[in-house]
């Protein structure tokens, strides 16, 4: 289970515990609570939770990459011409360009899905992280059941997959919704079943 960035993480077992069974804070992963409950200020970037991710994944470096800050930076301001109306924004699905926009809600670990709806599970993409602390969303890049899996060790954060060739974008909010823009990805099965 996961919980949504900058909400208190937990140490104490039976404060875990209780996390766990659903009494409290109920997206988060037990795996993740790693500060403390009240009166924390340390409030874990993004980046540095998926740096973590990666070193208890022990991916190979080649394999998941951070683009490096002038890259990426360059091209969150080129995605966000291609998808977003009206310019930047935080929340990106609140005014996506292309139409339609097709919804998945009611999982409560949307990001399982992905592998389902990606079109091509080999092929490398963008994988843009919200991050709180930063003037642009930092972008890494790797195949989706890669992504997947650093999703699954880290708290709950939105994020955006988009394909090299900008031809959709996928994308998880905090509502636990996933959002799909572009052909490829609205006309698969899921999306539609789920209309």
């Amino acid at each position: 289970m996961r919980f949504f960035q900058g909400w208190p993480r937990i140490t104490d077992k039976k404060l875990v515990e209780q996390v766990g069974r659903g009494q409290r804070l109920p997206l988060a992963r037990q795996a993740c609570l790693t500060t403390t409950l009240c009166g924390s200020n340390d409030i874990t970037e993004v980046t540095d939770e998926i740096e973590s991710a990666l070193e208890v994944l022990a991916l190979p470096k080649h394999s998941f990459i951070k683009l490096p800050e002038s890259e990426s930076r360059v091209l969150f301001n080129d995605l966000v011409v291609t998808f977003v109306e009206g310019g930047d924004r935080k929340w990106w699905w609140e005014a996506f360009k292309q139409g339609p926009v097709c919804t998945i809600s009611g999982f409560s670990k949307p990001y399982e899905l992905l592998v389902s709806l990606v079109p091509d599970v080999d092929e490398k993409l963008w994988f843009i992280v919200e991050d709180n602390y930063s003037d642009h969303y930092p972008i890494y890049e790797g195949d989706v059941r890669l992504i997947t899996s650093v999703i699954e060790e880290c708290f709950a954060f939105e994020y955006y997959l988009v394909p090299k060739n900008k031809e959709w974008l996928l994308c998880e909010n905090h509502h636990n919704v996933l959002l799909g823009v572009g052909e490829r990805i609205i006309n698969k099965e899921l999306f539609k079943s789920a209309t």
